[in-house]
């Protein structure tokens, strides 16, 4: 496999990040070349990287790698690699909240040795092990001495002004951040803004003061930044700051809205035999397929994700509801085994390719790369409640891997009569016959066991040829 540049890196004029082999490395122009070299030498590379807040990076020869010098350069950047990349408005409030505060740590840090940060956007972090992880090590800059934070903007549009809408106001900021991946304004999020929140945490100061700049320089031929640059912003000045940022995140300590799902575990109708016959059943189909990587669709709060993390070496958890996201990330573990990865994902309207050619951010379906499947629950939320053909869900299950589990739920279910309760039922084919016969299309039937009084179907299945 030849060098493969990835098109979200394509705008930085420093290096552009490629795969090659499986590793990943950046190209490095003759500037950050030094700047890198300067970083190493004191230590702040490997400072960061030890305490787990940035992906661990390195410098080597381009031969030495492999590589093609006349192509890449004399000498590149080594990362280690993140198996799953996901955006900000995939990940719950605390996960948003958690990768704030990173950036602010890292900020800190930065300035203690002369560096900062020149970006601040949730892009530059991953989740990886259980935590957020810093990616874009050329974001990491020279710091001159009274010059202002110019990220500064780009954190309150991208971190703070999600936090604010979520913990200030109980609004879902993904589809703020979807449907514009440059970040809210101060302006946008001021007319959100009650008398009252202007004395919360952090809205003044972050919003509207900006607001005013952003209506003052809008109609002139004249840069915030120019303005701010007259002032003299001393490093004690940016360090009394960035503590400032961080007392207002952590203030935005509102969780994402419980939609009702969050109890679904203890509150499901399931009999403690039910429970031990499912965990078996995907337990014999983890052990028999030894699937690597696994995804958990339709995840909850990861009851079994957290099952599939304990044989498999990577497990994604997807679920529309972001407060069972939220639990999820905060049960996993960083020193667990399997690295497990929760996103909030409606599967209904998933992450579509956004930005240059609609590539700068990729589709969900373009990041995830599976052998392994759970699709438990989920099916009459997909048939019935998106009022999806059951042969287009049986097509989704094939996108994601060789083997599986799914279950099947029954009309009579108690879950599909609440669907069902307020609306009028158009949906004839679905039944277990036209389901099945959906499955063997497309995979072979390994085994099926009934649970819940034959109410719900275990199917393990295999992909065919």
């Amino acid at each position: 496999m030849g060098v493969v540049y990835d098109p979200g890196s394509f705008k930085d004029n420093e290096g552009h990040v490629f795969q090659n082999d499986g590793r990943i490395f950046r190209t490095l122009n003759d500037k950050v070349l030094d700047r890198m070299r300067r970083l190493e030498a004191v230590g702040l590379l490997a400072g960061l990287a030890a305490d787990g807040l940035i992906v661990s990076s390195s410098l080597l020869d381009a031969k030495s790698a492999g590589l093609d010098p006349a192509a890449v350069g004399e000498v590149v950047m080594e990362h280690e690699p993140i198996p799953v990349v996901t955006y900000p408005y995939e990940w719950s409030t605390g996960m948003l909240r958690d990768a704030a505060l990173l950036t602010l740590d890292i900020m800190t840090r930065c300035l203690e040795h002369n560096f900062i940060l020149k970006d601040a956007t949730p892009f530059n972090c991953m989740f990886h092990k259980g935590r957020p992880i810093f990616i874009d090590i050329l974001s990491i800059d020279d710091y001159e001495d009274g010059t202002p934070w110019i990220g500064y903007t780009q954190f309150c549009r991208e971190f703070l002004f999600p936090l604010f809408l979520s913990g200030y106001k109980k609004m879902d900021f993904r589809p703020w951040m979807r449907g514009k991946i440059s970040g809210i304004t101060a302006t946008e999020i001021r007319k959100l803004l009650s008398i009252r929140d202007f004395f919360r945490p952090g809205i003044l100061t972050n919003v509207i003061v900006q607001a005013a700049l952003e209506r003052r320089f809008s109609n002139e031929d004249v840069l915030v930044k120019n303005a701010l640059s007259e002032k003299k912003f001393h490093k004690p000045v940016l360090e009394s700051m960035i503590a400032r940022l961080r007392k207002t995140v952590i203030a935005t300590k509102g969780a994402d809205v419980d939609t009702g799902w969050l109890n679904y575990t203890q509150e499901k109708s399931y009999q403690e035999q039910d429970d031990k016959n499912k965990r078996s059943f995907i337990t014999r189909m983890l052990q028999a397929e030894t699937p690597k990587r696994i995804i958990d669709l339709g995840a909850n709060t990861g009851e079994y994700t957290r099952l599939a993390a304990e044989h498999g070496e990577l497990v994604v958890g997807l679920d529309i509801d972001p407060a069972c996201v939220d639990s999820l990330y905060r049960s996993v573990k960083p020193e667990d085994d399997a690295s497990i990865v929760p996103m909030v994902i409606n599967l209904l309207d998933p992450t579509p390719g956004q930005g240059w050619l609609l590539e700068e951010r990729r589709s969900l379906f373009d990041r995830i790369d599976v052998d392994g499947f759970l699709a438990l629950a989920l099916v009459h939320h997909i048939c019935i409640g998106g009022n999806v053909p059951i042969e287009a869900f049986v097509r989704l299950l094939g996108r994601f891997g060789r083997c599986g589990v799914v279950e099947w739920v029954e009309k009579s279910d108690s879950m599909v009569q609440k669907l069902l309760r307020n609306r009028e039922d158009v949906f004839p084919d679905y039944e277990w016959e036209t389901f099945s016969k959906a499955l063997g299309r497309q995979f072979e039937i390994v085994q099926v066991e009934e649970i819940m009084n034959g109410t719900r179907r275990l199917c393990w299945v295999r992909a065919l040829g």
